[in-house]
């Protein structure tokens, strides 16, 4: 998914293997010489935020 965050793109990226992604995801966006990368994070989601995906899904 790409956003727009704060004046900047944002790209999120879903995987079914965090292991995997562990290993190789920043190296295969890095090796794009185009893009330009400024943080490289996991996401961690609160509680609040699960409670809200769940009740959204709900409706």
């Amino acid at each position: 998914m790409i956003g727009h965050q704060n004046g900047k793109t944002a790209m999120t990226i879903v995987v079914k293997d965090e292991d995997l992604a562990e290993r190789t995801l920043l190296r295969e966006v890095l090796s794009d010489e185009n893009l330009i990368g400024l943080e490289f994070s996991r996401n961690k989601q609160n509680l609040e935020e699960v409670f809200l995906s769940l009740v959204e899904g709900a409706a």
